[in-house]
């Protein structure tokens, strides 16, 4: 059985969240009682990770404290001195050996609950040497304005898409869930001081497949609080075949 391992990009200021990451970093925002940063983990505990790895600068301390007592799968901190980006934080975190292989990256800004298991997704990758995987949904008013993608050529369950300009018409959008294999990030290696870059930078004609199952997006200010304005209960996000395993969850870990 191959190591089923993560990254969770942790590292940003959160800027868009104006006043409220002021005092602490975004992972840490609640929602229905708990941080960001525990659902995204408990997904990882539902997908039987063998190993995280979470990048950190801003507040980086709160992040680590926080962890410090977590028990169910080792947790790994690459800490940047400056912000190197998305395709960047991976690629430092990989050149720490901290990852290798294939590996799921998610966004803690978003509250993920699939209907699939994207680790499942990755012999496939490997048998085809595919280096990466998108995961994306059609656009809504929400995400109008963000770049995205157009579909070259639809595989029905998966998709080849077309990075587009800004402004170009695209009906897609990345939802901050995706595979990499570490070769993807070797660009670094030709210069082993530059690691900063965004992944917009990287990708040319990524395979995509369409994501099913909740997505709750706290990306901005706004999002945020009409998030805290709908939910009052952790029960109200999870997954009702999930509420057992969350019960277990925060019971051993004792939050």
């Amino acid at each position: 059985m191959k190591t089923k391992q993560a990254m969770i990009l942790a590292a940003g200021f959160g800027t868009r969240m104006k006043d409220y990451t002021k005092n602490q970093p975004k992972p840490l925002l609640k929602i229905a009682q708990y941080p960001l940063l525990v659902y995204t983990l408990f997904l990882l505990y539902q997908f039987k990770v063998d190993s995280v790895v979470i990048n950190l600068h801003y507040q980086k301390e709160k992040i680590k404290d926080f962890l410090k007592n977590f028990p169910f799968f080792p947790i790994y901190f690459s800490e940047e001195e400056e912000i190197l980006g998305t395709a960047g934080g991976i690629a430092y975190a990989i050149y720490q050996n901290l990852l290798s292989s294939y590996f799921l990256v998610i966004n803690p800004d978003t509250i993920f609950f699939p209907s699939f298991n994207p680790f499942e997704d990755i012999p496939l990758l490997e048998k085809f040497f595919i280096d990466h995987l998108l995961y994306i949904q059609k656009k809504d008013i929400k995400h109008k304005n963000e770049r995205g993608f157009t579909i070259l050529k639809d595989m029905k369950e998966y998709c080849q898409l077309n990075f587009t300009l800004p402004q170009e018409p695209n009906e897609y959008f990345y939802t901050g869930l995706s595979i990499f294999h570490e070769s993807f990030f070797d660009y670094y290696k030709s210069d082993v001081t530059s690691f900063k870059k965004e992944l917009s930078e990287l990708l040319k004609r990524p395979l995509g497949k369409f994501y099913q199952g909740i997505r709750i997006d706290c990306g901005t200010k706004e999002d945020y609080e009409e998030l805290i304005a709908t939910y009052s209960s952790p029960l109200e996000i999870i997954p009702e075949r999930m509420h057992k395993d969350w019960f277990t969850f925060i019971k051993d870990w004792g939050i």
